[in-house]
């Protein structure tokens, strides 16, 4: 699924203006947890709060960098709300794409620890999709080539947009719902992107990860 960001023209123009080395410098943060979101977005008052001043720390200076964040967080409250979670990763990202075109590798999320991931796309090349039918009989969760032909059916999030999807890692319903293929898309030179990881880890992954939503 995905939802499309609502930015104001100054957060767009303020991530339109980042430069090559303001994106290395944001992706090199650690990535970074933040606990208290509430199935409630307006309940998130805490959460809110400490991932306001995650951002005011990591992203670059630069005129709209508070219509950003004023956009960003409430997107967040509300998708930890859809993921029902109260626990989320933040991962900056500006240089995993690939490199190779009809290169490209379809994968799933399944046997990583994840349940559900979910990326925000400010900037560059998104995320490829396929549907489950187009995907050859395989039991391998990573090793899909991507070939011309399957490249044409694949689809990608629209930019400015939150997408998340299934990793099929719960032990408590394993493959109860299919896992999404997806893999990088291609990154022409000279290209830069900009997107932000989050990830609801498995029950049992890594110790206090996995928390519903506060209610």
């Amino acid at each position: 699924m995905f939802s499309r960001l609502s930015l104001p023209p100054a957060a767009i123009g303020y991530v339109n203006g980042l430069t090559r080395h303001d994106l290395v410098r944001f992706e090199d943060q650690h990535a970074y947890t933040i606990h208290g979101w509430h199935h409630n977005p307006t309940d998130s008052v805490a959460a809110r709060k400490n991932l306001t001043a995650y951002f005011e720390q990591t992203l670059p200076r630069g005129n709209g960098k508070t219509e950003l964040i004023n956009a960003l967080v409430p997107s967040y409250a509300e998708l930890a709300a859809g993921l029902d979670t109260s626990v989320l990763s933040f991962e900056p990202r500006s240089r995993m794409a690939q490199n190779f075109p009809y290169a490209e590798m379809l994968h799933t999320d399944t046997v990583t620890g994840l349940e559900k991931t979910s990326i925000v796309y400010l900037r560059g090349p998104r995320t490829i999709f396929a549907n489950t039918k187009d995907i050859p009989p395989t039991e391998s969760w990573a090793g899909i080539i991507v070939t011309p032909e399957l490249h044409a059916k694949l689809a990608a999030p629209p930019a400015l947009s939150i997408a998340a999807w299934r990793g099929d890692d719960n032990p408590n319903a394993p493959h109860q719902n299919k896992p999404a293929w997806h893999g990088e898309p291609y990154l022409y030179e000279g290209e830069d992107r900009l997107i932000i990881v989050s990830r609801v880890y498995a029950e049992g992954r890594i110790p206090g990860q996995h928390q519903p939503a506060l209610r």
